[in-house]
């Protein structure tokens, strides 16, 4: 006799985001610092996020938020420039979503489920 596997089922759901947020007009302000020497690609991406309907965005960079002067991801220049290596963005964001993936086992255990995050 052959015993087939359970069906996959979803036994629990849980939202973990990123606790940095980065609303709207603070995109328009990075956008215009950024963009300072190009008014028509700042103008381009300003009605860009003013049309996109997204009111916040969370991030995993908390430097979008802070003075710059006060920045420890991106450089301390009004341009955010040098950007950072592809190397560190992507070391920020593994250990960002390490983070999240131990929220979101800790929200389903609340839940009495065990949490399978592979």
């Amino acid at each position: 006799m052959t015993v087939l596997p359970a069906r996959p089922r979803v036994l629990a759901i849980a939202t973990a985001l990123p606790p940095q947020v980065c609303t709207r007009e603070q995109s328009v302000a990075i956008a215009g610092q950024v963009f300072h020497d190009q008014p028509e690609a700042f103008a381009f991406i300003e009605r860009l996020l003013m049309a996109s309907g997204i009111e916040k965005r969370h991030t995993v960079i908390a430097d979008y938020g802070r003075p710059m002067e006060e920045r420890t991801f991106f450089p301390r220049t009004r341009d955010f420039r040098p950007e950072p290596t592809t190397d560190a963005l992507a070391a920020g964001t593994l250990s960002s979503a390490q983070a999240l993936a131990g929220r979101i086992r800790g929200a389903v255990a609340g839940a009495g489920r065990r949490a399978r995050t592979d």
